[in-house]
């Protein structure tokens, strides 16, 4: 009864049920949602405690920044479905989607205007970031010559050219036109005609089912807003028994990546990488730390961060 008595307290109230509204569409920030919603920090924080309190939201911690979704307990949900049934529920959906949607595209400009200003020195900047043993550690085991595989995120080349002469067909994904321009006249230069180039974000490929037999991601992971959706569209494009390779940074506390880098994630812990790639249909999953660093560095503080590297291998479930 106690349990059931601060569920009914938490939600008999207009902000705390239009809180539950937007952030059963999409985890957000504390700082998404001062701007979705209007309000103060502090108003919107005491909120978002009472909500958690209940049961009826999650924390979850980068760095300093803190984020907010509904939990995926059988109560939890259980609460939001009789919500969603109700009129209020889709009137206040209504109102505040056009804020939602604004949130969730700047957050996704911030890293497409990032990687369009540095794509002409993306190779300097990714040599200082992590090295040749990261490429060949990811490219490892991936590469019958039959295969057809896709690099996520391909930037200026940097792993798509090393695969592509080894396979039947490679693919670059990257949601940077200058990325891609810079790709594609690299691959000009050097008479690669087996790659096929698609501008589209990470979470929104525009390839067919099962199409691919391999699939490598590069530093990318860390820039989803949504890791376990982007996970799950990897995995409707790679065949079932086909291989995927990820590398990425480990859990770090270097919040000024979020600027510099246009970082959404600081980095991922094993256990949270391997349940993303669990829950979106991979199997035989081995998550590894290279030895090997990152190191990139905030021009105007004129900080450093080596950041350690992480790197999941798994198969498609059939």
């Amino acid at each position: 009864m106690p349990d059931l008595l601060r569920v009914l307290k938490a939600m008999a109230d207009p902000t705390r049920l239009r809180l539950l509204t937007i952030l059963d569409t999409e985890e957000l920030s504390v700082n998404e949602m001062v701007r979705i919603m209007g309000m103060g920090q502090s108003r919107i924080s005491r909120h978002l405690a009472v909500l958690k309190d209940a049961g009826l939201l999650e924390q979850r911690r980068e760095g300093t920044w803190s984020y907010y979704s509904i939990p995926s307990t059988l109560e939890a949900r259980e609460v939001l479905q009789a919500y969603r049934e109700d009129s209020l529920y889709k009137r206040t959906l209504d109102g505040d989607g056009p804020r939602i949607r604004k949130v969730l595209k700047d957050r996704q400009d911030q890293s497409l205007q990032y990687f369009e200003k540095v794509a002409e020195d993306w190779d300097d900047i990714r040599h200082d970031y992590f090295g040749l043993r990261v490429r060949n550690r990811a490219l490892a085991g991936l590469i019958p010559s039959n295969w057809v595989v896709a690099d996520i995120g391909c930037g200026s080349g940097f792993l798509l050219l090393a695969m592509a002469p080894l396979v039947k067909k490679a693919i670059g994904v990257d949601i940077s036109s200058e990325m891609l321009r810079v790709a594609r006249r690299k691959a000009r230069e050097r008479g690669m005609k087996n790659i096929d180039f698609i501008q589209a974000g990470m979470d929104d490929i525009h390839l067919k089912d099962a199409i691919l037999d391999g699939l490598t991601a590069s530093m990318v992971l860390h820039h989803s807003p949504d890791p376990l959706k982007t996970a799950k569209e990897w995995a409707r494009i790679v065949k079932p028994g086909g291989k995927i390779s990820i590398v990425d940074m480990e859990k770090h506390e270097h919040e000024w990546l979020r600027e510099e880098m246009a970082d959404v994630w600081l980095g991922f812990e094993a256990k949270e990488l391997k349940s993303f790639f669990k829950k979106a249909g991979f199997e035989n999953i081995r998550v590894e730390t290279v030895l090997e660093e990152c190191s990139t560095a905030d021009m105007g503080a004129r900080k450093t961060a080596n950041i350690g590297i992480i790197m999941l291998t798994a198969d498609r479930a059939g």
